[in-house]
């Protein structure tokens, strides 16, 4: 299972940080991962499909980061393309 959510951290751009045995027994793992908050949503899907429903979640922030250009790219070609779509459905 922990090479399922670091694969499913690396996918969303994103990296872990820990990853430690928890509890009496040390059979649950705790793993410290730092994501993009727009991947948050699909993240936890990810993981409640790989662990079938047992696994815990929960996210704080953390710090901003800058984005990398190609998705700044990304970002504003889709936000141009709007305010395009937008202007042409007003009269």
């Amino acid at each position: 299972l922990q090479g399922d959510i670091n694969t499913i951290v690396s996918r969303h751009d994103g990296y872990v940080m820990s990853s430690n045995p928890v509890g009496e027994t040390g059979a649950e793992l705790e793993m410290e991962a730092i994501l993009p908050t727009s991947t948050i949503g699909e993240v936890s899907d990810a993981l409640r499909g790989s662990s079938a429903g047992e696994g815990h979640f929960s996210a704080e922030f953390s710090h901003y980061q800058p984005v990398p250009e190609e998705q700044v790219k990304t970002i504003l070609g889709d936000e141009q393309e709007g305010d395009a779509s937008a202007n042409r459905l007003q009269p």
